[in-house]
């Protein structure tokens, strides 16, 4: 699917549109710059269109919201390089502006657009700046009656029904940005400012790793046969988590309604839907009559049985240590980060399946220069992220944790403080002394 289109209705021809302005288009989030490097925020706000910047500037986005006046048409378009978009403005009746005719344009939320227009003060208070449309250009509708993203909060539940466009949300989206950020930040400190080496260690290994953790096999064959010869343990498992699936939509559905909602809300009905088709499916049914195996032939071959892909066991890594180990003895310093996989079977939040780690191997250094090491990758991460990701943090700590700043600069901000440091014998004393708190 082209990217310049809406993934919720994917855009036609217009695309091309899109393709030949991209070159001389700027990211929101750089539009955000030059406003203020024109400082908008101490000019007078007006009205009217007069004193406009002088460069005309292409933004492309989907759209957040529309309202449209008798007068004039607001759209909030992102593009994803900002938590906030940015606001631009179709004058119906300004003579100094061309005439922006959007009648005839589907036009609604979430559909993608390609804008031109000039910079000019806003008199809104939630922006310093506000782009004034001279050229419009639908590439891809999003029909409102099918769109599921309304201007409200959606549970994180709600938003796993549609994968496909929770990353369009401010919380998802967030999220993507820092731990974008965060990847880059690591990369940069390590290998830019540390000098450390960079080793891509391997995802398919043979090895432990001193016993990290419960690790994922890799098999080949037909898996129907190893479901056989395990006794129909598959459809047990099946039918486990079917039935943690439905408690589950049942409580989406009583949440939803103790907030007032009825069963005609189409996310009620939704979910509804999804656990009736899933309370069917547990439903017994019959058997198949087997069907007789067919005589092998030199052109057909029989159903193979689940065997070792490398003829020996082989498994998605739990840690890339050892390989870094071996690597830190011919390069010096290096580090990997990349995905790692534990099969722990848990389904509590604080274990994952699948998750990125980062692993240092220091040379020639002593606990330390390790933790050296450690304490400085992680403030420079933490200013990196407050500089460059503010307006998430900001989000972040007033929606889900209203400490997070302070701490975060605590921790590699302002108000940065050293990390205290004890023996190892003395953190198992402090420990032994909780639990004792616990058992009485």
């Amino acid at each position: 699917m082209s990217r310049f289109s809406s993934p919720h209705h994917p855009s036609s021809s217009t695309v091309r549109l899109y393709a030949s302005s991209s070159s001389s288009s700027l990211k929101i989030k750089n539009l955000k710059a030059l406003a203020a490097e024109l400082d908008f925020s101490s000019t007078s706000a007006s009205t009217s269109s007069s004193d406009p910047t002088t460069t005309t500037t292409t933004i492309n986005g989907w759209v957040r919201t529309i309202r449209t006046q008798k007068t004039i048409t607001f759209i909030n378009l992102n593009d994803g390089s900002s938590l906030s978009g940015c606001q631009c403005v179709i004058l119906h009746d300004d003579t100094s502006t061309p005439a922006v005719d959007i009648s005839a344009l589907d036009i609604s939320t979430g559909a993608s657009l390609s804008v031109t227009g000039f910079l000019r003060p806003s008199s809104g208070g939630s922006q310093s700046f506000e782009l004034v449309v001279n050229s419009l250009s639908l590439l891809g509708s999003s029909p409102p009656s099918s769109y599921p993203l309304a201007k409200k909060r959606h549970s994180l539940e709600y938003l796993r029904t549609i994968a496909h466009l929770r990353p369009r949300t401010n919380t998802i989206s967030s999220v993507a940005r820092v731990r974008s950020r965060l990847a880059q930040g690591v990369h940069e400190v390590l290998g830019g400012e540390e000098g450390h080496h960079f080793v891509q260690t391997p995802i398919i290994t043979m090895s432990d790793a001193e016993g990290g953790g419960e690790m994922f096999r890799i098999v080949t064959g037909d898996q129907s046969d190893g479901g056989e010869e395990q006794g129909g343990g598959g459809e047990q498992l099946d039918s486990q988590q079917l039935s943690a699936e439905i408690t589950s939509l049942g409580g989406q559905i009583s949440k939803l309604k103790s907030d007032g909602k009825s069963n005609k809300d189409p996310q009620v009905a939704q979910l509804v839907a999804e656990m009736l088709a899933k309370k069917a499916s547990l439903s017994p049914q019959p058997k198949p009559t087997p069907t007789p195996t067919p005589t092998p032939t030199p052109t057909s071959k029989p159903n193979k049985p689940n065997k070792e892909f490398f003829s020996k066991p082989a498994y998605l890594t739990v840690s890339g240590q050892l390989s870094l180990e071996t690597h830190c003895l011919a390069l010096g310093d290096v580090y990997n980060f990349g995905p790692t996989f534990r099969a722990e079977n848990s389904e509590t939040k604080r274990h994952l399946a699948e998750f990125t780690m980062l692993e240092v191997e220091l040379a020639f250094a002593g606990m330390s220069q390790a933790m050296d090491s450690a304490e400085g990758l992680l403030k420079r991460l933490t200013k990196i992220v407050l500089t460059d990701c503010e307006e998430e943090i900001d989000f972040f700590t007033m929606q889900y944790d209203k400490t997070l700043k302070d701490r975060l600069l605590r921790l590699g901000g302002e108000g940065e403080q050293a990390f205290k440091r004890i023996a190892y014998t003395d953190a198992v004393k402090l420990l032994q002394a909780e639990i004792a708190k616990d058992e009485r």
